[in-house]
């Protein structure tokens, strides 16, 4: 893929929630393929000169925290799409599966970095009037 493309990923029951499904956040029932459509908004390695598995907790907080404040940038200078990509990125870095494995000050570093890029990504949206996403930004929970 190349930077804006979107893709749709089919991934079976077997390689997602399983037989059992899902009834806590998301909702999955039993046996339920899932689709997913994603868009690739860039490339990260080459920017930060490794690749996010190989960072250690602190260089990945680091990584995002610039990104977002590269967003701010963006975003002082109306430049709105160019801004999401940015706090997009730095969301990206925060994902779930590292959120799990913090706690204590890591995970108060992560989520000072995390929350306002999605409170910032919102504040885009509503420049651009896409109202119903910016409450989907506001809407999620801290520390998720």
């Amino acid at each position: 893929m190349k930077s804006g493309e979107h893709a749709l990923l089919h991934v079976g029951w077997e390689l997602g929630y399983g037989r059992e499904g899902s009834f806590s956040f998301p909702n999955v029932p039993p046996m339920a393929d899932l689709l997913y459509e994603v868009e690739l908004i860039g490339f990260d390695e080459a920017k930060e000169g490794k690749a996010r598995s190989d960072m250690t907790v602190e260089e990945r907080i680091q990584a995002a925290d610039r990104r977002k404040m590269e967003g701010n940038s963006y975003f002082k200078e109306e430049k709105l799409p160019e801004a999401m990509q940015q706090y997009e990125m730095a969301i990206a870095y925060m994902g779930d599966d590292f959120m799990f494995q913090l706690f204590g000050k890591y995970r108060d570093m992560a989520l000072a970095v995390k929350n306002p890029c999605h409170l910032n990504m919102a504040a885009c949206l509503l420049k651009l009037k896409r109202d119903e996403e910016a409450v989907g930004q506001c809407s999620i929970r801290p520390g998720k």
